[in-house]
């Protein structure tokens, strides 16, 4: 059998996974992002992280409404930087690899059926 691939996909939390300033002079301005990346592989098995990054406002701001799903990723991927995101996706898939060859099994023996 082929070791299976993994993907790694980065997304959001829910409906509101966006909060953001409502007032001037920073309308729109995102505050906090809620994201998820999940780890799937090939024969089937997932795990999952998630959590809330906070932003303050940078040089330049985009809409709100221009935002795309790339951007705001792109901005966590930044904020993390590139040894905690391979870290992070590495911890996936090791929690998967663990899952598929478990070193530890809970059981009973069958002597004690009574």
């Amino acid at each position: 059998m082929a070791d299976p691939t993994y993907t790694y996909t980065w997304g959001f939390q829910g409906e509101k996974a966006l909060e953001y300033n409502s007032g001037d002079p920073d309308k729109g301005l995102v505050t906090t992002v809620h994201w998820e990346l999940v780890c799937t592989s090939s024969d089937g098995y997932t795990s999952r992280i998630y959590g809330a990054e906070y932003f303050t406002k940078g040089s330049s701001m985009i809409a709100f409404d221009d935002l795309t799903k790339d951007t705001v990723i792109g901005w966590l991927k930044a904020k993390f930087g590139s040894d905690d995101v391979t870290s992070k996706e590495a911890a996936l898939k090791a929690e998967i690899v663990a899952e598929r060859t478990p070193t530890t099994i809970s059981g009973q023996p069958s002597s004690w059926a009574s």
